[in-house]
């Protein structure tokens, strides 16, 4: 496997997949933990491509990707009723490996969906399926009782330190930062090398410890803020990372992670609200009022 960072469990269970792949698996977790990196290296290794000859934008014969088209939320219903054509054409013969990896199934609608499941239901043997999702709750059921689940966590700091001073040649002081203001995210870390966003992130990660620990008038100052400087997501995003962490902290069973669980669902309501378009500053002033 690449030298991406990830977490133990899961790199064990990528490297079952690796000698022995079976028909179909979801990787999921959250977003910027390389889910669609490692599905290209597990594709690259059951292929025995060389990923180096395919530079360029160059395509292998046994490798299939479907996710949104340009400016598309969601796959098309074409692009899933175009798969059995791909696969089944796909080399010599019924028994040559394919591997086809569809980013973005929990953003899938209904009926493209159902027309997966057929191809899930009726794939040439050596088809190897891997979909990718944020959440696992929200792809269809009857595609999750046909896929092995392959949860990925959030990997150990120090591994994510290692990579970005192996990669990008930084002093570790600064990879700690990078780590830390990215929440142990490695993807999210990597952004975080330009010093805009950088800096941003900064600001919107103090506005943060503000609005948890002020009271309602100075988050409603807050809430203006980021609403004025068209923060919300981010913002929001980064209110989410915190209110998790609270409650992973925290011990299990006491009245605070109830709590802290509690906020947690009322930040991730908002970010839902704020991301459908709803009223960002209305949506902040409320968490303001509700937040414990």
């Amino acid at each position: 496997m690449s030298n991406f960072p990830v977490h133990q469990k899961t790199k064990a269970t990528i490297d079952k997949i690796i000698t022995s792949p079976s028909q179909a698996y979801l990787f999921y977790g959250q977003k910027g933990l390389g889910k669609l990196r490692v599905a290209y290296d597990v594709a690259y290794k059951i292929l025995k491509i060389d990923a180096s000859k395919l530079a360029n934008g160059a395509a292998h014969a046994g490798l299939v990707l479907i996710g949104p088209e340009e400016g598309k939320k969601n796959i098309a219903i074409s692009q899933v009723r175009d798969l059995s054509n791909k696969i089944w054409r796909t080399g010599s013969s019924t028994d040559s490996k394919r591997v086809i990896i569809i980013n973005g199934i929990d953003k899938t609608l209904a009926p493209a969906a159902n027309a997966l499941l057929k191809n899930l239901e009726d794939c040439p043997r050596g088809a190897t399926f891997i979909l990718i999702a944020e959440s696992s709750e929200k792809v269809i059921p009857t595609i999750r009782s046909r896929v092995q689940l392959v949860y990925f966590r959030e990997p150990n700091s120090s591994l994510v330190e290692e990579y970005l001073v192996d990669k990008y040649n930084i002093k570790s002081g600064l990879a700690a930062e990078l780590v830390m203001m990215a929440h142990g995210v490695p993807s999210r870390a990597e952004g975080l090398m330009d010093e805009v966003l950088l800096d941003e992130t900064k600001q919107l990660n103090s506005l943060v410890k503000d609005f948890i620990k002020s009271n309602i008038p100075h988050r409603f100052v807050i809430a203006k803020i980021i609403n004025e400087q068209k923060m919300g997501k981010d913002f929001l995003q980064e209110l989410t990372y915190a209110i998790r962490q609270q409650s992973t902290i925290l011990m299990q069973g006491d009245k605070e992670v109830d709590i802290s669980l509690k906020n947690l669902d009322k930040v991730m309501h908002a970010s839902t609200c704020v991301n459908n378009n709803i009223n960002t500053r209305l949506i902040l002033e409320d968490l303001a009022l509700s937040l414990k």
